[in-house]
């Protein structure tokens, strides 16, 4: 039986072997090469029916809140489709944050290949709510269905739209892997 304290470190070494991957990519031979990727992405926030945000509970805290919403993405250049982001929001008006965590599905297309499906439990986004920088990191990499895919992508905000939906470039790198993990065509 696992103790507390081997519990909390599975997901710092989940993140921890994510990053590797991500800083020194497998290229040999079945591996699939990684390949760099950017793009751009819109983050929902107006009340356009499908995909406004969710509120499922607001839990407040003494320096703020916690949310728990569904929320969509949808991301443009070298992935292209829709993310179904259910987070984990801790605000902290005392420090002027915004921390995202939880689940997310990414459903679309990654350099062309596709339709995938990739579940990602790793990721966060880190909100400065005084400045509004935004960063974060997300780790595509439980393959669901489609063509196997993994990418490590890094966000950063850029501003919003007229309808206060968020704005943001991604950029980092994907591997196209078949389900045999041989190279693929």
């Amino acid at each position: 039986m696992m103790n507390r304290t081997t519990i909390r470190l599975i997901p710092t070494l989940a993140l921890l072997a994510a990053t590797s991957c991500f800083a020194e990519p497998d290229n040999s031979p079945g591996k699939g090469l990684w390949k760099e990727v950017s793009g751009t992405a819109i983050h929902y926030f107006d009340d356009m029916p499908g995909r406004n945000v969710i509120t499922h509970r607001a839990t407040p805290t003494e320096t703020g809140v916690k949310l728990r919403t569904t929320e969509s993405v949808d991301l443009f250049g070298d992935l292209e489709g829709r993310v179904l982001y259910q987070p984990r929001t801790v605000i902290n008006q005392v420090e002027g944050t915004l921390v995202n965590t939880g689940n997310q599905v990414f459903s679309g297309t990654v350099l062309g290949e596709g339709p995938v499906l990739l579940h990602d439990n790793l990721f966060r986004v880190d909100v400065n709510l005084m400045t509004g920088e935004t960063i974060g990191k997300m780790f595509l990499t439980d393959h669901v269905d489609g063509p196997v895919v993994d990418c490590i992508i890094e966000i950063e905000g850029t501003g919003f739209t007229e309808e206060g939906n968020g704005l943001a470039e991604y950029w980092g790198r994907c591997r196209l892997r078949d389900n045999t993990g041989r190279r693929p065509r």
